[in-house]
């Protein structure tokens, strides 16, 4: 596929996307769907570099549609909020051309690196997903203890677009965080600090013009929320209370975020 149609498509995402509604739900875990025995909570000794596939952190996205399911989706953007434990995001989780840990320790990834077993729809889709993801943290969102991953993904939008049927759990993304400059020389502080990341909002066009976002608010916005915080908030060294996101930080898709995105 190539990438003029892409950016085509998610540009008829963001221009035509309804109003957040509760149509089912969204889940994330580690190393599997949420529904399929994904974990909620990840700790990790910090005492190692190494990226095997036994050492990193693969976190799954995924969405369980109501009872209509979805007849030809297209496109999905996800927006993923980070929160951690006593004080501002910390230099391992600072991911950037000029931060700590770089550009190379999140990898975001649409064609089930892992073989996550909900349903794989883009593997269904002739050509699979392509997309991209932002990575901003602390000033770059407002809040200096608050970071956010942001994916979108497209499947080609002229090939066919299999019916999802409803109540059924549908891979969305897998985002791996390496180890890179976790110990030794050059490390970056903070891997032991405790986090909570919460799924909260993504936008999913159809080939039917029926496109909705589905968003985590808490209770004092409208809608309440379709999920619940055992579903769609994964911890990192849990220490003491759960720190789920409460309230729904600010992300109003723009065809410039969207552009920033896929970069």
């Amino acid at each position: 596929m190539k990438k003029t149609m892409l950016l085509a498509c998610l540009l008829l995402l963001v221009a035509s996307v309804a109003s957040a509604q509760n149509r089912g739900r969204l889940q994330l875990a580690w190393d599997e769907c949420n529904g399929m025995g994904g974990s909620n909570i990840r700790t990790f000794a910090c005492a190692t570099n190494s990226n095997s596939a036994v050492n990193v952190h693969n976190l799954v996205g995924s969405y369980v549609c109501d009872n209509n399911g979805l007849p030809g989706l297209i496109s999905w953007a996800s927006s993923i909020d980070l929160k951690f434990e006593g004080g501002p995001v910390p230099p391992w989780w600072q991911h950037g051309a000029t931060d700590c840990r770089g550009t190379a320790n999140v990898v975001v990834a649409f064609t089930n690196p892992t073989g996550a077993t909900c349903l794989d729809y883009e593997s269904l889709v002739a050509g699979g997903a392509l997309g991209g993801n932002q990575y901003l943290w602390g000033a770059g969102v407002g809040m200096p203890d608050h970071a956010q991953l942001r994916t979108v993904a497209a499947v080609d939008g002229s090939a066919n677009h299999p019916d999802i049927p409803g109540n059924t759990e549908i891979y969305l993304f897998t985002a791996t965080f390496r180890n890179g400059a976790t110990t030794g020389a050059g490390s970056c502080a903070g891997c032991p600090l405790g986090a909570s990341l919460t799924i909260y909002r993504t936008d999913f066009e159809q080939d039917n013009a029926d496109n909705f976002s589905v968003v985590y608010s808490n209770a004092y916005e409208a809608p309440p929320a379709p999920l619940r915080p055992d579903q769609a908030c994964a911890r990192w060294q849990p220490s003491g209370e759960a720190v789920c996101m409460g309230a729904t930080p600010t992300n109003n898709s723009t065809w410039g975020h969207i552009k920033s995105i896929y970069r």
